[in-house]
C-alpha cells in the first residue's frame, strides 16, 4: 500500500472488506470443511463395518487382472501390444 495517500487506502480496504461478503471468498473452505466431514464419516463406517464369514460350498473362483495404465509385464512390447492385439 505504499504509494497510495489516505484515500486510496480506505478504498482498497473498503474493497478487500467489500469481497468478504459475497461468499467466494469462504468458498473453499466450506469445501475443505465438507471434505474432512466426508473423511471422519467413512473412518467412522470403516471402524464399524464387519464382514460376516462366507458361508457353503464353494462353487466357483474367478480371478480378474488390472491392468494399470503405464504397467506393463516383463516381456511385453513397449506399445502395448500383445499377441497381434491392443491391450
Amino acid at each position: 500500500m505504499r504509494g497510495r495517500g489516505y484515500g486510496g487506502r480506505v478504498t482498497y480496504i473498503a474493497r478487500k472488506l467489500g469481497g468478504l461478503g459475497k461468499g467466494d471468498a469462504f468458498k473453499g473452505v466450506q469445501r475443505e470443511i465438507n471434505q474432512l466431514e466426508v473423511y471422519r464419516a467413512n473412518l467412522l463406517a470403516l471402524d464399524r463395518y464387519r464382514r460376516k464369514p462366507l458361508s457353503g460350498r464353494l462353487r466357483a473362483v474367478e480371478i480378474f487382472e488390472t491392468i494399470r495404465r503405464g504397467s506393463r509385464r516383463e516381456g511385453d512390447p513397449p506399445n502395448g501390444v500383445r499377441s497381434g492385439r491392443p491391450r
